[in-house]
């Protein structure tokens, strides 16, 4: 995790490429331990639609720790939607990755 800057308001801005749901409760911990009784606001833009779909559960439980969210469109990366929806069940008739 490291620190970007600070806003007009006073709010302290971090960045940190945690891309499971371990790494972002680590963060949440971490930033909880450093700022208590402060609110914690996650900006996330999910990666790689099949580790979201599979890591869902983590990912929602994890998430729904901060006081603020925000969730990006998933970026696709190298990945073929419609292989994937042919691998995972839970995304039979998803046609493009707004649907997620």
């Amino acid at each position: 995790m490291e620190y970007l800057a600070t806003n007009k308001n006073g709010a302290k801005i971090f960045t940190d490429y945690g891309h499971m749901a371990s790494s972002i409760e680590f963060g949440y911990m971490a930033l909880r331990q450093k700022f208590p009784g402060k609110k914690l606001f996650i900006i996330f833009q999910p990666h790689q639609i099949n580790r979201i779909v599979t890591g869902r559960k983590d990912f929602i439980k994890t998430i729904k720790k901060y006081d603020n969210i925000l969730i990006y469109d998933i970026f696709a990366a190298r990945e073929n939607l419609q292989e994937l929806i042919k691998k995972i069940p839970v995304l039979k008739g998803i046609k493009n990755i707004k649907q997620l």
